[in-house]
């Protein structure tokens, strides 16, 4: 096999393997990142959920003749990323909920293609949710009354029911195989429970999906919320040969045109910052490939790592003594392009979080 052959199948293969451990080495980190909130602040009070709805006036209004909605990626990803900003103002500056003192947020991709953000909220203690009737100002389970709220009304009746089917209504979107796929009964107009608990403030304007959720295990839902892209096996067979597996990703379109517009892909604040546990000259060094070895030993901002210029600063600043290595970003951020730790002259919230160790 000539050279330069090799020289591409290897580098086509570490740069396949460095985009598959990225995927998951990144929410890996994004979910450890998260769950730090725990320990800092207090575990979330609001798990929300909002799903990109196909009919949606934006995206019915700029659809050519005979275009379904699915024919336009492009359209669905903005409209859905003007509507996710505007929810964030709503929950984040607006405060419809209560004040926030910390969120998170992970956007994900339906394998039909409709995308929808899961967002894990932190509310201030004078707005926590303790009693029934807290949660009664935000959040309805119950169809609002006509005459008092009658656009309200109209959308949960257009959008949160489930609509007759069976014999009644043959052709209706649940029907497979002669019943309904849903297991609802076939007569009269059907609540679905979970679908039709909705926030008042938002519903009634945006017309947006929304689930909220309290809040019970707390580790499992900043796993889900990082559990990643869909992904499926695939075995391929082809003669006698051993069957070859693979491990492929499952990408929609308006997932790909979300990562083409550079929208977020996650969001979180307050920001944690990930500092580096290792023992003596045993850190990691990145380098370029084409870098001589001399080059990079000589090199005095290689031996500098967050670790050992937060020993320096203890041995400097007096101040610096008074926190712990964990508690050090809140008072200190870390220059990147000097190696060094400098105080803080804002008062940005940032959380610190060392990497988890094995023996």
């Amino acid at each position: 096999m000539p050279e330069n052959t090799i020289q591409q199948k290897c580098w086509t293969e570490n740069y396949t393997s460095i985009i598959i451990c990225w995927e998951s080495r990144d929410m890996h980190q994004t979910y450890q990142d998260a769950d730090g909130f725990g320990a800092h602040i207090c575990k979330p009070d609001i798990f929300l959920t909002m799903t990109c709805n196909p009919s949606w006036s934006e995206i019915v209004a700029e659809l050519l003749p005979g275009q379904q909605p699915h024919d336009r990626p492009d359209l669905l990803t903005r409209v859905f990323h003007a509507r996710l900003e505007e929810l964030k103002k709503d929950v984040l500056e607006r405060n419809v909920l209560g004040k926030v003192v910390a969120y998170v947020y992970v956007i994900e991709f339906q394998k039909r293609g409709l995308p929808h953000v899961h967002m894990l909220l932190i509310l201030d203690q004078s707005d926590k949710l303790a009693t029934p009737d807290d949660y009664d100002k935000i959040v309805r389970a119950e169809i609002p009354d006509q005459q008092q709220e009658p656009e309200l009304h109209k959308r949960i009746l257009k959008h949160m029911i489930h609509n007759p089917c069976g014999v009644q209504n043959p052709r209706s979107p649940c029907m497979k195989q002669g019943s309904c796929k849903k297991g609802f009964l076939s007569h009269s107009l059907i609540v679905q429970s979970k679908e039709m608990t909705h926030i008042p403030s938002t519903v009634g304007v945006k017309m947006l999906h929304l689930d909220m959720h309290s809040i019970k295990c707390v580790k499992y839902l900043y796993k889900y919320i990082h559990k990643g892209s869909d992904r499926v096996s695939m075995e391929v067979h082809k003669g006698d040969e051993i069957a070859q597996f693979v491990d492929a990703r499952w990408i929609c379109a308006p997932e790909a045109m979300w990562k083409f517009y550079k929208f977020p892909m996650t969001r979180m604040n307050p920001s944690v910052d990930r500092l580096q546990v290792h023992l003596p000259n045993m850190h990691q060094v990145r380098f370029e490939g084409n870098q001589p070895i001399e080059s990079i030993l000589a090199d005095p901002r290689n031996s500098k790592t967050m670790l050992t210029e937060f020993f320096k600063m203890n041995s400097v600043d007096p101040e610096a003594r008074n926190y712990l290595y964990r508690e050090f970003p809140e008072k200190y951020r870390w220059i990147n392009s000097t190696r060094e730790w400098r105080r803080r002259k804002t008062m940005q919230r940032v959380i610190g979080r060392l990497y988890s160790t094995r023996e």
